[in-house]
């Protein structure tokens, strides 16, 4: 990373990373007596895993975060796939029956199916050997169809993967959609994200890097949905206790510092 320090960190900043950092450690602390080897159910490994990719996203923004206000539109492209794996669990965890979570787990298996799919149709069109991909697409539907015939025996068919708003509908979170139209403008390069280099149009136009501290308040404040909700269902699905992750007075840590960034002057 280069040393040179253009917009440096402000406290608040400083303080709601160091914050959501503790928050990872929290969550760890919370599960070690509760993970296990991997269990009777996909859902609940599948879990943990994209809960992992959650930790390493966040652990990233704080390290971005805490060097420069400069790399903002980075932290946001990575807050923006924070969020849609947040969601992801949510989704997949939310019901109270096993067998419903375990058939949300296999329409995510899907991806995987399309992934090979169009990989195989890529490599064939260009004369590049697709062995492994057609290998890897006939073990995953195999293994689907046969995971798919067990749950449909216990009463569950599993369906297609909805979109991301569709899984927040489901979960009664549709509000939080928002969240990811935001996000996505720095994902996209839309004219919203050249924002933070520019002030009007035409000949009234001027360039510079216009970043503040109160820009970086979306990114905290989505992330921290994205450790605090997935964590504590995740937690609980394991029979441990949400808690001993979220204390109240954790919590109210958090939103007092994200008040403190978003009325920064």
């Amino acid at each position: 990373m280069n040393d040179e320090i253009l917009i440096p960190p402000t406290q608040g900043i400083i303080t709601i990373s160091n914050l959501l950092e503790d928050g990872i450690h929290r969550f760890l602390k919370a599960t070690e007596k509760t993970i296990q080897v991997p269990g009777e159910f996909e859902c609940i490994d599948e879990g943990l895993l994209q809960y992992n990719l959650i930790i390493r996203n966040i652990e990233a923004v704080a390290l971005l975060a805490k060097h420069d206000q400069v790399l903002f539109p980075t932290a946001m492209g990575i807050a923006r796939s924070t969020f849609e794996i947040a969601v992801r669990v949510l989704w997949m965890m939310t019901p109270k029956d096993a067998f419903i979570r375990e058939s949300r787990w296999l329409s995510q298996i899907e991806n995987i199916e399309e992934y090979n799919n169009i990989a195989v149709k890529f490599y064939r069109e260009h004369g590049f050997d697709h062995s492994q991909f057609t290998q890897d697409r006939e073990l995953i539907l195999r293994f689907r169809q046969k995971l798919n015939e067990l749950l449909i025996v216990k009463g569950h068919n599993p369906k297609r993967l909805p979109d991301l708003r569709d899984m927040l509908k489901e979960i009664g979170l549709e509000k939080e959609y928002i969240r990811y139209i935001v996000l996505s403008q720095f994902t996209h390069g839309t004219l919203i994200s050249t924002s933070v280099y520019r002030m009007n149009f035409g000949n009234m136009k001027i360039f510079g890097e216009y970043i503040t501290s109160i820009d970086w308040y979306g990114i905290f404040n989505s992330l921290w949905f994205c450790l605090s909700y997935p964590g504590k269902l995740l937690i609980e699905r394991l029979g441990g206790n949400a808690g001993a992750f979220i204390s109240l007075k954790y919590e109210e840590e958090v939103n007092d510092a994200l008040k403190n960034l978003q009325n920064t002057t």
